[in-house]
């Protein structure tokens, strides 16, 4: 059988990350020399805590990595104090990485071409980063959208397809008639769609013209015949109101300070282009990128300068045209003949100088002498070593066959088996005496929809932990005990049922749905997947386990965390 491509990126299951740690519990690491290091401080970031032959894992990969995992899975399954897996995996891309120079892997041709793109990937970055930074949105702003974003509008609607039709509407309005009265005649004869029946809807709900229309209008006065989604709405206002929404509060906010990086942005890329550019902007308005004639393929070798830029390659009309080509999946030809190029083409025009003019500047800066921009470039180059080297070494000694699938399907079935499921009803009550009556009741035929209208001692419904209501739920997400209790029930049983939180139940089976096996047909796709990751990963244990007779390690931390 074929066997399935190798998890290139091993380095994120090797915990290999650059992401800025979050604040953790313990302050200090304690190294085997007595040496005590305050944790996330610059100075004591590169003291090793591993030897890997001649390379060191330092102190800033191991917070990092247990950083990461501690976002994934949580503080308790990724304590600081129980570093020993964690560094054990940095300890192996290490060895990894050694391997990798070894076989001349950073000496190829698409290495180096990775690391080019992922050089000016984080200059770029952290250039905006900078840019961005002590950036706040407006108060005054967030308020005013805040202020939009939470009114409500009480309205009569009216849509019309046809313009003509709205305003004659709207006409008819001017001698006295009721919107509802008036509105009679056009839903008849099929010229318009709504109601005589307000609603109810927040600004942002509303088309844009019609918003406007409905400023400065008064309790009970129609609007203009407003542009909408399928023709023409007039609107009668009947009232307006600003509510409060505390979760629709913050999305605006958070939307206004994204739009204020954005400008902020927007504003440097000018600044730039000012400072390094000369644009042609006559040649970029006359292309015309629709045209068949003389077509994307001439386009594309067309060596007319768009932009030139200081110290670097001009950017050509031929330049635009290959990227806008690689930026359409359906191919660019095809939106051609659908007129859609020159609409993306300044986008794309835009998009290409910002990336070149934001790394000019970032190496004007000197932003690629920085320690932080060393490391993040570090650990990029890393994983692309890590995962050229598991692809040449360990992934070609990994197959996963017919039985090695049947293998696992046999010795994990509890993976492939769904649990018990049930349709419950049942009753609620405060004390056990009254449920074990009810039960009583229950079984000597009293109907359950009876009981429960009429038997007393029964618990408010805003007390009740458990939901009894018809519907299916499975075994293995019931509370506590609950399974325990139907074990053995068939359809129609009574059983009692005392929730840890307080509540006497009595719950009838209305349905049994038993545990179902999956067959091994419509799971071996996944098992495939699943089970090479677990071979590849075994040969990589096995592989790093050789190496390490081959580069001594040492191990220089003793303790993370007070």
């Amino acid at each position: 059988m074929q066997t399935p491509p190798p998890p290139l990126l091993v380095a994120a299951f090797l915990l290999l990350t650059g992401a800025a740690p979050e604040p953790a519990r313990e302050t200090h690491a304690l190294l085997k020399d007595g040496t005590r290091l305050p944790l996330f401080n610059v100075k004591s970031d590169p003291t090793p805590v591993a030897k890997v032959g001649p390379t060191a894992v330092t102190l800033r990969e191991l917070t990092d990595a247990l950083a990461a995992v501690h976002q994934e899975r949580g503080a308790q399954a990724a304590g600081g104090k129980d570093f020993g897996p964690v560094l054990d995996r940095l300890v192996n891309v290490h060895l990894v990485v050694l391997e990798a120079q070894a076989m001349g892997i950073p000496d190829l041709p698409e290495f180096r071409s990775a690391m080019t793109v992922a050089e000016e990937r984080l200059l770029r970055q952290g250039l905006k980063q900078k840019v961005l930074a002590g950036v706040k949105a407006d108060p005054r702003d967030v308020e005013r959208a805040t202020r939009d974003a939470l009114r409500e509008w009480t309205l009569r609607l009216a849509l019309f397809p046809k313009e003509a039709d709205a305003r004659a509407f709207r006409a008819s309005l001017q001698g006295g008639a009721s919107f509802e009265a008036a509105l009679k005649k056009p839903l008849a004869e099929q010229k318009a769609r709504g109601g005589t029946h307000p609603q109810v809807l927040r600004e942002p709900q509303l088309p844009v013209d019609l918003r406007k229309a409905l400023r400065g209008l008064g309790k009970g006065q129609v609007t203009r015949p407003a542009k909408a989604d399928g023709g023409f709405v007039v609107a009668q206002m009947l009232g307006k109101r600003q509510v409060d929404d505390p979760a629709e509060r913050e999305k605006v906010r958070a939307s206004v300070e994204a739009a204020t990086r954005v400008d902020v942005l927007r504003d440097y890329y000018r600044k730039l282009t000012r400072k390094y550019a000369q644009v042609d902007e006559a040649l970029l308005k006359k292309l015309d990128l629709g045209a068949p004639r003389p077509g994307l393929e001439a386009l594309a070798k067309d060596e007319r300068i768009l932009a030139r830029i200081q110290g670097e390659k001009p950017l050509t009309v031929g330049d635009l045209v290959q990227e806008i080509r690689t930026k359409f999946f359906h191919g660019a030809e095809t939106q051609q003949s659908a007129g859609r190029l020159d609409a993306r083409k300044q986008s794309i025009f835009d998009d290409m100088m910002e990336k070149r003019l934001f790394v000019k500047e970032a190496r004007g800066q000197g932003m690629q002498d920085e320690a932080e921009f060393k490391y993040q470039l570090q650990q990029y180059a890393d994983q692309i070593a890590l995962a050229a080297a598991v692809e040449r070494v360990v992934a070609p000694s990994v197959s996963v066959n017919d039985e090695d699938l049947r293998r696992h399907y046999r010795e994990h079935q509890k993976d492939f088996t769904t649990p018990a499921m049930y349709k419950l009803d049942g009753i609620a009550f405060s004390r056990p005496a009254e449920a074990q009556e009810a039960m009583r009741k229950l079984r000597g035929g009293t109907d359950i929809r009876w009981l429960r209208a009429n038997a007393e001692g029964q618990l408010p419904l805003d007390k009740t932990a458990l939901q009894l209501d018809g519907s299916t739920v499975s075994a293995a997400e019931m509370p506590e005990g609950l399974a325990d209790a139907l074990a053995g029930s068939r359809n129609g049983d009574f059983r009692l049922y005392a929730h840890p939180d307080g509540g006497q139940y009595v719950v009838q089976v209305v349905e049994y749905f038993p545990p179902q096996t999956r067959p091994f047909e419509s799971v071996k796709d996944d098992l495939s997947t699943k089970v090479h990751g677990e071979k590849l990963n075994r040969a990589f244990r096995e592989w790093t386990d050789t190496l390490r007779k081959h580069y001594p390690v040492e191990i220089l931390i003793a303790r993370f965390g007070d």
